[in-house]
């Protein structure tokens, strides 16, 4: 009865997380008309849900190996959801219902396992703290685990650190039935979480890393031969993996350069994410180091370890903020009882104080900040990609930039010809096409072209990339001017080989008149240049 009060806590923070998670997109996610997913690859993964959803009895029968083809354990997961919740008769409208609910509640189930790995680590307070944390944290972890955001990323964090603390728990049982038991359960945790994201080997890496540093500190206080020898082994596997992770999962550079989420973090994107603590992790993995090798405790090991690796990762690519997140909220509860603990030796008072200040510096601002953005296709997008599936032929070919090609894929039901998982090669083949003046040479054989304002204007920069793969190339068409004034805002500068481009003309062309875009050739029949039509039907203007 004494420890009722610690699931109730836990259920509050449940509910206040499910709160950030689904109120404030909710108006965005469901508009009446239509149920808008708040990121492009959601509309990827539920093509592959609406797959296995009407077969569901098949697929849960073979689900063995998913990840070699198309279904992940994200994608099995999600179908056996909405299948029990709509008691084996779901529909489109509670197929996509469903599925936007379903990364808020594992962003809700993921305080769970974050408590008790707190917990099994270190102490009761320390899992609160985590999970109190985990709950309202802002950033790319509330916005890849709020309504609507239908993606693997939350339950691959829910999976890695449930099979953590599995780890940890077999850790601590160091013998008997428990150690199986704990071991097995990390062991298939650890699975699935491959089978939901084949960069989960990034987690083999912290773990051989792990062992790593406690075979060589158990080597340097107790001087056995054999950690030595192990801890030789581990780093050469480690080095091994690590290559291959790097050179099958690191993108080209123009999808780095061009994506936001493979971009570095920048000290901005750390304190949105993360707050007061961003500026502090350096002196906890400071303090976490030199405890880990002091006293060679593994569980302190592995929170520097993991702590350290994720950090690197996430440096690199921003998106990791995601993961790091878990992270950030043990190391602050590690450093409210680390303060707490040696301050209340000498000083109760000052103890007292000084940790109620630090825990208000990390609390405010992630609660000041529990935003999100929720990118969702415009209603003109919605209205055109309706049309598209009522008005065209099923086989139709369409291009648009490959942001928008799982739009078109699932809203309007008709083959995209660049993806966001598209090869480089047509990628930069359509970027070269939108931004040459009209050229039959550079033309893509398909049947309907769709750009909207944000192609045209806001992502030029992105496609200029693409045409040559360099940086520089956007100053051929657009560049910013700035005024003597410091408050004024710089302004933009479009040169004459934009204005020439055939993505300008198609789309500023649909404001003065529909027509059919033709060019004449310098070819003559009968002494008559010839004229060729290059677009029949145009759609989409005016988006």
């Amino acid at each position: 009865m004494k420890r009722l009060w610690v699931f109730g806590v836990i259920l509050l923070f449940m509910g206040i997380s499910l709160y950030l998670r689904v109120v404030p997109p909710y108006d965005y996610v469901f508009t009446g008309e239509w149920i808008k997913f708040t990121s492009l690859d959601a509309y990827w993964q539920m093509e592959q849900v609406e797959k296995i959803v009407p077969n569901f009895l098949y697929h849960f029968t073979h689900f063995t190996q998913p990840i070699l083809g198309e279904m992940t354990f994200f994608h099995w997961l999600l179908s056996a959801t909405i299948w029990c919740v709509s008691l084996g008769n779901p529909t489109p409208q509670s197929i996509d219902t469903i599925a936007a609910y379903f990364p808020a509640v594992l962003g809700a189930l993921t305080i769970i396992p974050v408590y008790f790995l707190g917990k099994v680590m270190f102490n009761r307070v320390i899992g609160l703290i985590a999970a109190g944390l985990i709950a309202i944290l802002p950033g790319e972890w509330l916005g890849r685990s709020s309504l609507g955001f239908t993606d693997h990323h939350v339950l691959e964090v829910l999976l890695s650190t449930t099979a953590i603390m599995f780890l940890v728990m077999a850790i601590k049982s160091q013998r008997g039935k428990w150690l199986i038991i704990y071991g097995l359960l990390s062991t298939l945790f650890m699975w699935l979480y491959f089978q939901t994201w084949r960069g989960a080997v990034v987690f083999i890496i912290i773990l051989l890393i792990t062992l790593l540093v406690y075979l060589l500190s158990t080597h340097f206080r107790h001087r056995p031969f054999y950690g030595l020898g192990a801890g030789a082994i581990c780093l050469v596997l480690v080095a091994i993996i690590g290559y291959r992770y790097l050179v099958t999962f690191y993108p080209m550079w123009p999808t780095v350069y061009t994506t936001m989420e493979m971009q570095r973090l920048t000290l901005l994107t750390a304190w949105q994410n993360f707050g007061i603590i961003t500026f502090l992790v350096p002196i906890v993995l400071v303090l976490l180091g030199y405890r880990a090798v002091k006293y060679g405790e593994v569980n302190t090991i592995l929170l520097f370890v993991w702590s350290a690796v994720m950090l690197v990762a996430m440096l690199e690519f921003r998106r990791f903020a995601y993961y790091y997140a878990v992270n950030i909220a043990f190391l602050s509860g590690w450093l409210l009882w680390y303060v707490w603990k040696n301050l209340s030796k000498t000083n109760l008072p000052k103890a007292l104080a000084v940790t109620a200040i630090l825990c208000g510096l990390i609390i405010m601002p992630n609660i000041q900040m529990p935003t999100a953005k929720y990118s969702t296709p415009s209603d003109a997008w919605c209205e055109t990609l309706t049309w598209v599936k009522e008005n065209t032929p099923e086989d139709s070919l369409i291009l648009s930039w490959w942001d928008y090609g799982y739009w078109i894929q699932r809203i309007g039901e008709r083959k995209a010809y660049i993806t966001p998982s598209q090869e480089g090669e047509r990628i930069t083949e359509t970027a070269n096409m939108f931004l040459a003046p009209p050229a039959e040479d550079l033309y893509i054989n398909v049947e309907y072209i769709i750009l909207d304002y944000s192609t045209v204007i806001d992502k030029l920069w992105a496609i200029a990339v693409w045409a040559s793969e360099s940086e520089e190339n956007p100053h051929s068409f657009v560049k910013k001017y700035y005024s003597y004034t410091i408050s004024s805002p710089p302004v933009k500068t479009y040169h004459p080989a934009y204005y020439q481009s055939l993505m300008a003309e198609l789309y500023f062309g649909s404001y003065v008149s529909q027509y059919e875009l033709v060019y004449a050739s310098e070819q003559e029949i009968n002494g008559v240049p010839e004229v060729k039509v290059f677009r029949k039907r145009r759609i989409g203007y005016g988006l």
